[in-house]
């Protein structure tokens, strides 16, 4: 936390383009599709006409009886076009959420806020939450260690357990 994280500027490059590419090349099937418009928005009519011939009668509906267009329902439909739609949707996500952070690394150094001990008895990450990156997509990739350091991954499931443990002796809790 005190020297922060820093990303490389290579490796933003590269991701900021796989992200851009891929978008791209969803865009163009979703357009042929007709699942999105020529402004990019979603194309409402069309998705849940495909939902429904996917699943006939048994097409997910919410409690207005409209054809649910979760991104669940898309990626179980088996429909290649729904399956890219709900793939544009995670990429959206990634770019929006996540690309500005690496990128901004890239200038100074993220100096997130750790609380080490929440009310539910886990630790937490902002500004930005560093505990949520996905493993999928290239954002971990972004991040580089200073020179003579390196990077290691581990699960504090355990370690956070028997901290609420002795919190909660110390608490007198047992």
């Amino acid at each position: 936390e005190v020297w922060g994280l820093r990303s490389s500027p290579t490796k933003v490059e590269e991701f900021k383009g796989r992200l851009h590419s891929s978008r791209e090349d969803l865009d163009k099937t979703l357009l042929e599709s007709g699942l999105i418009k020529a402004d990019g928005k979603r194309n409402m009519g069309a998705i849940r006409a495909v939902i429904e011939a996917c699943y006939g009668e048994d097409a997910p509906r919410s409690a207005t009886g409209l054809i649910q267009t979760s991104d669940e329902v898309l990626m179980e439909s088996g429909s290649e076009s729904l399956v890219a739609l709900a793939k544009r949707t995670k990429l959206s996500k990634i770019e929006s959420s996540f690309l500005p952070v690496v990128e901004s690394a890239v200038h100074r150094p993220l100096n997130p806020r750790w609380n080490v001990l929440v009310r539910s008895g886990r630790a937490s990450c902002t500004s930005p939450n560093l505990q949520q990156l996905p493993n999928e997509g290239g954002v971990r990739e972004c991040f580089e260690p200073r020179d003579g350091f390196v990077y290691t991954g581990a699960d504090y499931n355990t370690a956070e357990l028997y901290a609420l443990a002795q919190v909660n002796l110390n608490l007198g809790f047992a």
